[in-house]
């Protein structure tokens, strides 16, 4: 998704669009009435893969016509320092996080409580 620009943060495409893309399709697959490995042939698995097809046409259809009419308006992006700051202290002027690092990849002494858009150093060490 870099390539155009998208972000997934929460990996919804991941979860809803490819799993709910099998489910679909397994449907056609496994129904014991008229599914395809039950001798059903292939109706019901076309039906179904005409479905997966409609609807995502329609989801990208209604999403590019929503962030088109966004982005004209009101934008769709923040700038470098906003992201650097992070979009909770941004919104809700809290920041997400307390501060406490757990991972093992951070120095925890040098991981900063609070970042702010100054702060461009990061405390990520993977020597």
């Amino acid at each position: 998704f870099d390539r155009i620009r998208a972000d997934d943060p929460v990996g919804a495409i991941a979860v809803h669009g490819v799993n709910g893309t099998w489910g679909a399709l397994a449907v056609g697959l496994f129904a014991q009435n008229g599914g395809l490995l039950y001798g059903g042939g292939m109706k019901l698995l076309g039906v179904q893969a005409l479905g997966v097809v409609s609807v995502s046409v329609l989801a990208f259809a209604s999403t590019y016509l929503i962030l088109s009419a966004l982005k004209k308006t009101v934008g769709i992006r923040v700038s470098v320092e906003e992201e650097f700051e992070g979009m909770d202290v941004i919104e809700h002027g809290v920041p997400a996080y307390t501060g406490l690092v757990t991972s093992p990849l951070y120095d925890v002494d040098e991981a900063p409580l609070h970042a702010t858009a100054e702060d461009r150093k990061p405390a990520l060490h993977l020597s």
